[in-house]
């Protein structure tokens, strides 16, 4: 996996999306720890990606720099008893520590992943 990737970040709060931004360099996820980290293949933006960050509240709150929800993609690293493997498909919530799914890679806990059928 490369150091760096693209991602859409959200560098502060504010109500009119300025503190939104498409950056080319932001650290990749790192292995080796319990969560799984994907190869990004699609991510969707729905209402609550939208809306969260126009909660002040909330938008504070968030420790994730990289936005995003919902998540597809393939597995590049799993920890042992995750129940999933290298080059597993996978669908679920990429939400934990400061991945999100608008970017090139995602981590997340192993119980936010399903198996693609």
């Amino acid at each position: 996996m490369p150091a760096t990737m693209k991602a859409v970040i959200y560098d502060r709060y504010d109500h009119d999306g300025e503190g939104i931004r498409f950056v080319t360099d932001h650290p990749t996820p790192e292995t080796g720890g319990s969560l799984v980290v994907l190869k990004v293949c699609a991510a969707s933006l729905n209402q609550i990606d939208y809306k969260l960050w126009k909660i002040p509240v909330v938008g504070m709150m968030i420790n994730s720099k990289v936005m995003g929800l919902d998540v597809s993609g393939v597995v590049v690293y799993a920890p042992a008893g995750s129940g999933f493997a290298k080059g597993d498909e996978v669908f679920g919530f990429a939400k934990k520590g400061k991945s999100g799914s608008f970017a090139e890679y995602a981590a997340t806990k192993p119980e936010y992943l399903a198996k693609k059928p």
